[in-house]
């Protein structure tokens, strides 16, 4: 036997199957609403679709926009390390027995140090890492050693401050502390990419003719500096 339904507009009870002629033939007017109902689930799953198909794309794009990016910064980042090392093993290589390179500076005192200037004296120049270096912090006795024995020999000591976030009072507040009294100035001609300072402590010893006779890292040790001295001011 046929399974029988109540129409939901009338309440009489008809066959399961002929349920939507019943309705079609005596309640028309809600036929085109139940069309009207399926036509809009129709636009609105549509519209669902549509908007999950722009976003699925939209979401592609980004990605492909943070794929580009993502390459773009790693050739950025490659470029700079192929520049830096290029940079680094360009660096000029100062040589014993080579010119020594020159430079200008004006210590903190305001006084302009050229050492090209500086042919005819001996010259002990100091790279210092900054005020904040614990090498060059216990290096500074035997400097001050060197000056205190030499200066009348006519040596000439410059200390150069590698660290140029560091300001002048910063520079002449450590240079009081530490009793030393020849000149400190900034790097400001970039002394140390010119002598290839890439430790701390650097030293290099530079005679009347303005060659360097002699070089050093770490910390100043003025039973190791006496004999270079020595030979630099006779």
């Amino acid at each position: 036997m046929a399974s029988r339904r109540v129409c939901p507009h009338c309440s009489i009870e008809v066959r399961a199957d002929r349920l939507s002629r019943h309705i079609l033939k005596l309640h028309p007017e809600q036929a085109p609403r139940r069309a009207q109902s399926i036509r809009e689930l129709a636009s609105s799953h549509r519209r669902d679709s549509r908007s999950r198909s722009k976003a699925a794309q939209q979401a592609v794009q980004r990605q492909g926009r943070i794929g580009t990016l993502k390459v773009v910064g790693l050739v950025f980042v490659v470029a700079g390390l192929i520049g830096l090392a290029y940079y680094i093993v360009n660096l000029p290589s100062v040589r014993t027995g080579g010119t020594a390179p020159d430079f200008t500076v004006v210590d903190t005192a305001g006084s302009t140090f050229t050492l090209s200037e500086q042919r005819g004296k001996p010259v002990l120049l100091y790279l210092m890492r900054g005020t904040w270096c614990p090498t060059c912090q216990s290096g500074v006795p035997a400097l001050r050693q060197a000056w205190t024995e030499y200066e009348s020999k006519g040596l000439v000591i410059l200390t150069v401050d590698l660290d140029t976030s560091e300001t002048n009072a910063q520079i002449e507040a450590y240079r009081s502390k530490n009793g030393a009294s020849w000149p400190f100035a900034r790097d400001t001609d970039y002394v140390g990419a010119k002598y290839n300072a890439q430790q701390p402590g650097a030293k290099f010893f530079v005679d009347r003719s303005g060659d360097v006779v002699s070089s050093s890292y770490g910390v100043a040790n003025y039973n190791e500096m006496k004999p270079i001295l020595d030979k630099l001011v006779a």
